[in-house]
């Protein structure tokens, strides 16, 4: 959750993230290695734009621990024009 945290604030620091939202206590089940793990950890949502998603990927995985950093890139139609405008506003070019 602190590693979530840290991130989350550095990346809206940055301004390559307008907000992010951090889901605590995930459950979660993966193969690793050929068996079927369980962990809990922490989810980070960043609210950016798709022109700036490489370099907020890029950033992410600096200050992750984990070799392989879990990032996606979930592209959004529609939703409200003023959110969006908002987060082009509060992002960098």
């Amino acid at each position: 959750m602190v590693e979530a945290e840290q991130a989350s604030r550095q990346m809206v620091e940055r301004r390559l993230a307008a907000s992010a939202n951090i889901f605590p206590r995930i459950v979660s089940f993966s193969w690793h290695e050929g068996d079927l793990k369980r962990a809990e950890e922490a989810v980070a949502v960043f609210k950016t734009r798709s022109s700036i998603s490489p370099a907020l990927s890029a950033a992410i995985k600096e200050c992750h621990s984990s070799l392989m950093a879990p990032i996606l890139v979930v592209p959004v139609e529609g939703g409200d024009p003023g959110y969006h405008a908002w987060i082009v506003e509060e992002t960098t070019a």
